[in-house]
């Protein structure tokens, strides 16, 4: 069963004292409203596994990625809180109800501070957030606090979003705000599988880099519709 967000807490053997890698905290807010039934729900549960899969793989990544997993379907879920990718997986996604946005991205917000709360207590560094947004519409809750929430976080370069649009009915102005200001990119048809892979491989560049520079993220061109 999915948690709510109010109870989306660390378990108390996590592994941040007993691990000094670097970590990078990812949060994935995932759009499961009804329009999301039937084959794109499908596909986006295939790739999410296939992501896991890769990141577990990969000695740097399956070391670094701190993963948590948000849907916003009917109401905003914590499916999974923070823990390395390489461990654990998803339960299974529902599609169902309207899409909070605005409150999805707000508790994401919420779980990335409280995970780098525990990072500082830990003495685990850690490389800036990155915030996933993958949404097929729009917001049907007010996204004004998040929208500043964002862009006070990427302007101050405390936060990288990654703001994808799924299907022609996708809002990429409403997603642009939510993102800080980053450019969405609309999904190729159903690629989610393309997306996670690509999301992976810049898993890998980013756990091999040096916290605080830049780092070249692969083309998303296999992914993204021109």
């Amino acid at each position: 069963m999915p948690i709510p967000t109010s109870l989306a807490l660390t378990s108390p053997d996590d592994d941040l004292l007993c691990s000094p890698t670097t970590r990078l905290p990812i949060a994935v807010i995932l759009d499961t409203s009804g329009s999301m039934a039937g084959r794109p729900l499908e596909e986006l549960q295939e790739a999410l596994a296939l992501f896991l899969a890769e990141i577990a793989r990969d000695a740097d990544a399956s070391a670094s990625a701190d993963l948590a997993v948000i849907t916003v379907g009917g109401s905003v879920m914590v499916h999974r809180p923070f823990s390395l990718a390489s461990s654990g997986g998803v339960p299974a996604l529902e599609a169902d109800g309207a899409t909070p946005l605005g409150e999805g991205v707000t508790a994401a917000l919420r779980l990335l501070d409280e995970r780098k709360a525990q990072y500082r207590a830990a003495g685990t560094p850690y490389y800036q957030p990155w915030l996933v947004i993958l949404t097929d519409g729009a917001a049907t809750d007010d996204t004004a606090r998040a929208a500043a929430q964002t862009a006070r976080l990427v302007r101050e370069r405390k936060l990288t979003v990654f703001p994808v649009g799924v299907g022609a009915r996708a809002d990429l102005d409403q997603l642009q705000l939510l993102a800080g200001g980053a450019r969405p990119m609309r999904l190729k048809g159903l690629a989610f599988g393309a997306f996670f892979r690509w999301l992976s491989a810049s898993v890998s560049c980013a756990s091999r880099s040096t916290p605080g520079q830049g780092v070249a993220l692969p083309s998303p061109f296999s992914w993204v519709e021109l």
